[in-house]
């Protein structure tokens, strides 16, 4: 075995193995001499502490495992060499120091016999790579390796031989090389598949070696574009040859994209080295088809048509270039340009985008030049010279519109941001104005060169008049038939005219009147400058901004230059006095020369026009109608501001009826605000036309619906008319059946019960008319929900409830329905009926305070208890478990949970004046804890209690309310009220009775009251 770094040579375990056998010793005796020939190598590195030295034993100790495996082969070195255990390393150490020495030997012999494409060569590296047992993948690599380094050498020659520097570049040698590279790699290709053959078999690649770099890139993209010229050299590219420049943009390892661009621009070149030589000989101009002989010509170099075409234009760009450089076409030049277009067989649009971008920049440069002088200086001058240069490069007429349309429009857009840009509108005014006279002095005279069918009018230029004296019957006769067709011309104006009119109305606002009646009169144009520069001014209306600004900016541009027309000039007058006059007709005249720029239509100007006359009438009906009222006098001076401005009666009068209508919507929403809205208010709100639903909210519709439900439940009539509270009312309100239904049922399920509670109240109070109108209240609730059945545990009651009624002469239907109610028998009905007509029932006010008396020396004995029970909770029907803690004289309760309230420690002492109402339930138990703590076994008199509490803040009518007391607070507040009536004790400023009423009529929806 070879020291140190000393390569193997391949044959090292054939000679082990031999001389074994010739020794004759056993395989476990050799293995013991390889493990101890390990050790002697292992324990150099303790011996010589070098990095070198190390490095030298691992590499020979791999040599060693590499060895023993082949000397005992793979089965036998697994069992008997175990390199893991005795060496302290793993297994893939282990397969790494195989690996390497098989490949390093595998890579040698491939040195050794030369990478050629030969199947004999190929056979023995297979063998070889079995026998040293080398991985496929690992050997793979090696003979992809030794191919690229190969293929690098080929490329490397081939870049020398064209990077060479000659006077006549010859690249044939580099193209024969890059040859024999492909078919070095093809041969390879061929063997692929063949497994007795060495693995790793395919096309050569540069991949991972020395090209495979950014910086090289150039050198392979050189490589590619010599070959593909070299394909082309004969003016056509074989299918062959299509092959071959794929399998090189493989080995050169090109991306699709470069080796595409790569190829256009070479076959670029070459088509239009071959269209240059077909064109100069003549060849193309004899071939009987110019697109067969171009087409032909494309699939000769595989070239993409839309390239080609590309190339076509391209090509008629650069010669019109060429011949404009002077700014003028020759006829030689047309006939050359012309020819050339037919043999390229280019199409007439890209013709015309040609000119437009040559030929149209000279125009437009013109045409900037000619502009440049403004209108004061501009003269038939300019307009021959525009006119000259578009005759000069040959441009068509359509393009040069074109050209002057997008010129002009860029310049009237400059007259538009310096107008909005000024401080007040008569700036603005005045530059919209400038604007207006360029488009007639200037642009309009370039428009109508453009338009030859246009007969022109014969006092446009003044010093065109001059005709010659042998012509003038012609001339005349000429003038004659001009004249004719223009009269037709304005007939047929003036039959649009009048339709547009009829269609419009026979009413217009008078500015539009005054705007119409200017431009009819300068229909045939305006004379400006004077001699020879003399010229007939007209509007034109071909080129406008309708394209460059919204809809709603140009309409406000023109209703601010209407506005200027219409508020006229402030002249100021001696002694600091000043005056406006109004505005000429020649105003309206720009005005309407105006719309045309703007590219507005008939109805768009129309519109403007009747805004500003409808806002200006709005703005004087405001004034005039102050109060809101519409006098005679008012009604004739709107009338007469009606006809000044051109409105119709119908517009007046819808304006007059909004303003109205806005007047009245204040005062509704001051209603709504304070809660005052009525449907009576919600009628004549529809009756003057209002949309109530968008004007009132639905949540205050509903509320007055449900106010007017309950006002019919309430009102003690006994009427309920369905198809007046689901169909009329509720169609007024614009509320759904099904919302209305849900209201009504909801108001009479508590209203029913409640109704019966208030008669019953009513009826211990001898109160025969409020009894009645409780009963009456119930029948109609009964009519809402008939399914809601209501009771009262003491027939007596119901039966004095029929009688009350019976003495309140109700008609016989109502009577059978409350029976109904009560759930009265027929029989007792009878019975109560004759005693009320024979006068047995009595209920009067002597009646009532004989029901008092009974009460008047009720005295009630408190048991000594901490809470509440017994006989006092009979009397104060407090709920069990209220708690008040014995001899405390602050007292805490749920609705007071932050308050501690003082009450009387001594007989003697009163309760504290002023405090607000809202402390008052509190005090209210402080009165029955006070009783409760001084009455003892004995019992004390409740009114001498009630007598000790000022009156001052007893605010009972707020009190009441459910909002400040709790449940049972409210029950001692119950019975307290009574007792002071039985008692006369009042120390609630005598109004006991009405107290009573009042707190059953809050609590009455209670199912505890």
């Amino acid at each position: 075995m070879p020291e140190g770094d000393q390569p193997l040579v391949g044959d090292e375990g054939d000679k082990i193995a031999a001389f074994r056998e010739a020794l004759g010793i056993e395989d476990r005796d050799a293995a013991d001499v390889h493990l101890e020939i390990g050790r002697r190598i292992f324990r150099k590195r303790f011996e010589l502490a070098s990095k070198t030295a190390e490095l030298e034993q691992r590499r020979e100790f791999q040599k060693l495992i590499f060895v023993s495996q082949q000397v005992f082969g793979d089965a036998k070195a697994r069992f008997l060499l175990p390199w893991k255990r005795v060496f302290n390393i793993t297994d893939a150490q282990v397969s790494v120091a195989i690996r390497e020495n098989a490949n390093m030997l595998y890579r040698n012999k491939l040195k050794g016999l030369g990478l050629e494409p030969d199947r004999e060569k190929l056979t023995v590296l297979r063998e070889y790579q079995v026998r040293l047992g080398l991985a496929d993948d690992v050997a793979a690599e090696s003979l992809k390796d030794m191919m690229r380094k190969q293929a690098e050498a080929y490329v490397s020659t081939a870049l020398e031989d064209a990077k060479q520097r000659t006077r006549a570049k010859d690249n044939t040698r580099s193209v024969a090389t890059l040859r024999q590279l492909l078919d070095y790699s093809s041969k390879f290709v061929q063997l692929m598949g063949d497994s007795s053959l060495a693995v790793g078999l395919g096309p050569a690649s540069l991949h991972g070696g020395d090209f495979d770099q950014d910086s090289r890139r150039g050198d392979l993209k050189l490589l590619y574009t010599v070959f593909l010229e070299s394909c082309l050299e004969d003016g056509e590219l074989q299918e062959m040859e299509e092959s071959e420049l794929e399998q090189l943009k493989v080995i050169l390892g090109l991306g699709n994209k470069e080796a595409e661009k790569i190829r256009l621009d070479t076959t670029t070149k070459a088509y239009r080295n071959q269209l240059r030589h077909a064109v100069t000989s003549k060849e193309l101009d004899a071939a009987p088809s110019k697109a067969a002989w171009l087409q032909t010509l494309c699939q000769k170099l595989r070239f993409p048509p839309e390239t080609a075409a590309q190339v076509h234009q391209d090509i008629f760009r650069q010669r019109l270039a060429s011949s404009l450089e002077g700014e003028k076409l020759s006829e030689e030049d047309k006939e050359t340009l012309n020819r050339l277009r037919i043999l390229l067989c280019i199409p007439e649009n890209v013709v015309n985008e040609c000119m437009k971008e040559i030929a149209g920049k000279i125009y437009q440069d013109t045409i900037v030049e000619a502009m440049s002088v403004g209108i004061d200086a501009f003269s038939k001058r300019q307009r021959d010279m525009v006119r000259q240069k578009r005759a000069d490069i040959g441009l068509p007429e359509d393009i040069a519109f074109e050209i002057l349309n997008d010129t002009t429009r860029k310049l009237f857009l400059g007259f538009i941001t310096r107008s909005r840009n000024m401080p007040n509108r008569l700036e603005a005014a005045k530059e919209l104005k400038k604007l207006v006279f360029f488009s007639n002095i200037v642009v309009a005279p370039l428009v109508q060169d453009l338009k030859p069918g246009e007969v022109e009018d014969p006092t446009a230029n003044i010093d065109m008049q001059t005709v010659d004296s042998t012509d003038s019957e012609a001339a005349a006769k000429a003038q004659d038939e001009l004249d004719q067709i223009m009269e037709e011309a304005k007939n047929l104006t003036a039959e649009e005219e009048a339709a547009a009119e009829e269609e419009e109305g026979d009413v217009q606002p008078r500015t539009l009147q005054k705007t119409q009646t200017a431009a009819e009169s300068v229909k045939t144009g305006e004379v400006v400058g004077e001699g020879s520069d003399a010229m007939v001014m007209k509007s034109q209306k071909d080129i406008t901004i309708a394209n460059e600004l919204e809809r709603r900016d140009r309409l406000d541009i023109y209703r601010n230059f209407l506005l200027y027309c219409m508020t006229g000039d402030v002249v100021q007058l001696p002694m600091g006095s000043n005056i406006v006059v109004e505005r000429d007709q020649s105003e309206f005249l720009r005005l309407s020369q105006l719309g045309d720029i703007l590219g507005l239509t008939q109805f768009d100007v129309a519109e403007v026009h009747q805004g500003l006359a409808e806002q200006a009438f709005r703005n004087q009906v405001q004034n005039t109608l102050g109060d809101g009222k519409l006098t005679k006098e008012r009604s004739e001076s709107l009338k007469k501001l009606q006809q000044d401005m051109g409105l119709s009666d119908e517009m007046a009068s819808r304006i007059i009826q909004g303003v109205t209508n806005q007047r009245m919507m204040k005062d509704v929403d001051a209603q709504i605000a304070g809660g005052r809205l009525s449907l009576d208010e919600i009628r004549s709100m529809k009756e003057g036309g209002m949309d109530v639903e968008a004007l009132v909210g639905e949540n205050i519709r509903i509320d007055v619906y449900r106010k007017e439900v309950e006002g019919l439940m309430t009102s003690g009539k006994g009427e309920f008319d369905e198809s007046e509270v689901y169909g009329t009312i509720r169609e007024t309100l614009g509320i759904g059946e099904t919302k209305a239904k849900d209201i009504v049922t909801t108001i009479a399920q508590v209203r029913k019960r409640n109704s019966l509670v208030q008669a019953v109240s009513y009826l211990r109070q001898k109160n025969k008319e409020e009894v009645i109108k409780s009963l009456n209240n119930m029948i109609v609730c009964d009519k809402a929900v008939p399914d809601l059945k209501i009771s009262w545990n003491k027939e007596e009651e119901l039966m004095d409830l029929y009688s009350v009624y019976l003495l309140g002469d109700q008609p016989e239907e109502r009577r059978r329905e409350l029976q109904n109610l009560l759930k009265l028998s027929d029989e007792t009905v009878k019975q109560l009926t004759d005693v009320v007509q024979s006068g047995g029932f009595a209920f009067d006010e002597e009646s009532q305070e004989e029901a008092l008396a009974q009460y008047s020396q009720a005295t009630v004995r408190i048991p000594p208890q901490s809470c509440y029970g017994g006989a006092f909770e009979e009397f104060l029907c407090i709920p069990s478990g209220v708690f008040l803690p014995e001899g405390d004289t602050h007292l805490r309760f749920s609705a007071w949970d932050s308050a501690h309230l003082p009450i009387p420690s001594k007989q003697n002492e009163r309760f504290p004046r002023n405090v607000h109402h809202d402390s008052f339930p509190a005090y209210v138990h402080g009165i029955v804890a006070l009783y409760h703590d001084q009455s003892g076994s004995n019992g004390l008199h409740l009114g001498h209690v009630l007598g000790r509490v000022d009156t001052c803040y007893f605010q009972l009518p707020h009190v009441f309310s459910p909002h400040f007391l709790k449940c049972e607070e409210v029950f001692v507040l119950e019975r307290l009220l009574f007792y002071a009536v039985q008692t006369g004790v009042s120390p609630f400023g005598g109004r006991e009775r009405a107290y009573v009423l009042d707190f059953a009529l809050e609590r009455s929806s209670s199912s505890d009251a």
